[in-house]
């Protein structure tokens, strides 16, 4: 879908299409097509991740699932979306690493963290200097953020786990740490972190613009108290005003 080039002017590859449009940056990759078969380029344009296979999913959790032999597109009602199959059982798939590499499942759940993937547990991929620890410590230890996210719910879905996706570069100088539910993304739930921690915004998704953490939280609270006034039964409910006040004036 379209053509991605460098500032330059230079032709990089042709980014695969998804939801209408090019593929979105998944933990700082993008899927693209070459020669009929998909690999990932980061977010310089290089491609990281040579084009092998027949389909690729974008990475989740620190691993895609990428597609060998013969495969073939199922369309939903209204042809709108699809899925993958394999035609006529010539078809394999696994997971690989954000380095391309493949990866084997475990025999058994070895870390709490470990990734559960088609009925299999794959090793939890994410590992964290001192500095980074703390980094995903503060998000983990923010009860705010559970309370923000199961609002809505009427059934417990879970508290949001956090990990560290992107490390800092020369043309992105900032952690990204990704809320998961259940080992899945939540768009809502992106964050930037300095290279030194002091400074955490809200990431923006679909043009929404870049907040500092603690604009976003009172936004989030103005919103929170909006669905609790038009329903007090909500299971999940809390005190919103106690953490306005307290995030009031956070900086």
């Amino acid at each position: 879908m379209g053509e991605a080039f460098s500032r330059e002017g230079k032709f990089l590859y042709y980014p695969q299409l998804y939801d209408n449009g090019p593929d979105y940056y998944a933990e700082g990759l993008q899927r693209f097509v070459e020669n009929d078969k998909i690999g990932f380029a980061d977010k310089s344009g290089r491609k990281v991740i040579p084009a092998q296979w027949s389909f690729a999913t974008p990475f989740n959790y620190g691993y895609a699932a990428v597609y060998t032999g013969s495969w073939k597109r199922v369309f939903e009602a209204g042809g709108e979306h699809w899925s993958i199959v394999a035609d006529s059982g010539q078809g394999t798939t696994w997971l690989i690493t954000h380095h391309g590499e493949k990866v084997m499942p475990l025999s058994a759940q070895q870390h709490p963290g470990d990734y559960y993937y088609d009925g299999k547990y794959y090793p939890y991929p994410f590992s964290y200097t001192a500095a980074e620890g703390q980094i995903v410590s503060y998000f983990r230890q923010l009860p705010l953020l559970q309370l923000i996210h199961k609002v809505n719910y009427a059934d417990d879905p879970g508290n949001l786990q956090f990990e560290i996706t992107e490390k800092p570069s020369a043309l992105h100088p900032w952690y990204v740490v990704q809320g998961y539910l259940r080992q899945q993304q939540e768009d809502r739930f992106v964050f930037l972190v300095s290279r030194d921690g002091k400074k955490i915004y809200h990431a923006p998704f679909a043009g929404e613009k870049q907040q500092p953490l603690q604009r976003w939280i009172m936004a989030e609270l103005q919103s929170c108290r909006e669905y609790l006034r038009e329903h007090p039964d909500a299971p999940f409910s809390f005190d919103v005003n106690k953490y306005a006040k307290e995030w009031q004036h956070r900086r």
